[in-house]
């Protein structure tokens, strides 16, 4: 039979309605363009018909998994005849809508034998397959193994990401350490030893640590009794301090540890010999509320006027509460040992709380306070946030007398220096 343009378009027509209506759900139509004895064969194990009746009723059954879920792509069709017919034949991308997005399944290849029977063009013969098919019995699709396909393709592609990221960090590392020895080994002099500390702070800040305070070196000198601090931070830049050690002997030193065992879970305390006295002084810095540069900002402006800003002070809130709990816990240990002392006791530090707080009245409890007994005026000693923030504190036993107290209007670091003279009763 000789194929015409009409013929042609009239097969076309045909096909395209009968896999229109296979993918639609529309089993009626799609049944009335089979032949009563069409020899049907598909992908699945078992998808294979003799006869109209038997292919309906497979693919009524499994419709729901292709019906709006299923659609070609990339069409490329054919049409050529046959003896006592016409044969279509189609190549295309299978897709199916998994979890909301239309995933490739696989190339899909279709035959289909059309004959003209009561003036109507039906299929005798048809065969669709995909060459990869995932299919089992019962089953026209697998999205269920689609789906696990695309998981552990995920996960690859997941793992090889981390694994390209750590070895980035790592040469990111080397890239700072490299910096770092660089200039560590131009150093002619000690003097230039705050270019290091300069270096070590900048790189470690690229490399994500955001709140660091400063980068410092300690050269100590035991036959002269001193040391020397080589210091650098963007609010001070660099500094040279030299620091002469007591003239009176330790003769015990103690670090603490607690539960999580962090920086601010820490604390230490020696016993010096003054005389005949023995005193034991404790140095302690407990919880940070770590607030970031936005936190500083949003105090200094706050706002509720929009969802951004309710985020802001949400964030705000969280961070106080979270180091509030933690200064509890810390001072609770810190009391403990200063009931323990056999000896009276000096307590320094940086407390990151006010006077009305927990951890002030529990380390502070039954002591001294230089600043109450000789300091002036608020006392402050952060240099942030609010003029009224006096959070570093130095408290003593009963038995000692404060016979001057200075804070220092010295911008070392974000807190100002303070200094007691200290004398004991007798």
């Amino acid at each position: 039979m000789k194929l015409t343009k009409k013929l042609e378009a009239e097969i076309l027509k045909a096909y395209t309605e009968i896999w229109d209506a296979y993918l639609k759900g529309d089993m009626r139509t799609f049944a009335s363009m089979l032949d009563e004895n069409c020899y049907i064969i598909g992908s699945a194990a078992g998808e294979v018909f003799s006869n109209k009746k038997a292919a309906v009723k497979y693919y009524k059954s499994t419709a729901e998994q292709i019906t709006g879920k299923a659609e070609f792509r990339n069409r490329k069709i054919n049409v050529m005849p046959v003896e006592k017919g016409f044969m279509v034949n189609e190549g295309s991308d299978f897709y199916l809508l998994i979890d909301g997005r239309w995933t490739f399944y696989g190339p899909a290849r279709i035959s289909s034998l059309f004959h003209k029977k009561n003036n109507k063009w039906k299929v005798i013969h048809q065969h669709g397959s995909f060459p990869d098919s995932k299919t089992e019995e019962g089953e026209q699709v697998n999205a269920d193994k689609i789906k696990a396909e695309n998981i552990q393709l995920r996960d690859a592609v997941k793992r090889r990401t981390e694994e390209l990221e750590n070895k980035n960090h790592e040469l990111e590392i080397e890239t700072s350490l490299e910096k770092v020895r660089t200039v560590a080994m131009g150093m002619r002099k000690p003097e230039d030893f705050p270019d290091v500390c300069e270096v070590l702070f900048k790189e470690l800040q690229s490399l994500g640590f955001k709140e660091l305070r400063n980068a410092m070196v300690n050269i100590h000198n035991d036959e002269k009794r001193s040391f020397v601090n080589y210091d650098y931070s963007d609010e001070i830049g660099k500094s040279i301090t030299s620091l002469s050690y007591n003239e009176h002997p330790v003769i015990k030193k103690q670090t603490l540890s607690f539960y999580p065992y962090d920086y601010n879970s820490n604390f230490q305390y020696v016993d010096i010999v003054k005389g005949a006295d023995t005193i034991r002084v404790f140095n302690h810095h407990l919880q940070s509320l770590k607030f970031s540069q936005g936190n500083l900002s949003y105090i200094e402006n706050p706002s509720i006027e929009s969802k951004q800003d309710l985020e802001k002070s949400k964030n705000v809130i969280a961070k106080f509460k979270a180091a509030f709990l933690k200064r509890k816990v810390q001072a609770d240990h810190i009391r403990a040992e200063i009931e323990k002392s056999p000896y009276p006791v000096i307590v320094c530090g940086d407390m990151n709380d006010v006077p009305n707080s927990y951890a002030y009245q529990t380390i502070g409890n039954n002591l001294k306070n230089a600043f109450e007994e000789k300091g002036a005026g608020l006392g402050r000693t952060f240099t942030g946030i609010a003029p009224t923030l006096r959070i570093d504190n130095i408290f003593m036993s009963k038995t000692f007398t404060v016979n001057q107290f200075v804070r220092i209007d010295k911008k070392l670091s974000d807190h100002f220096p303070i200094i007691a003279d200290i004398g004991i009763e007798k």
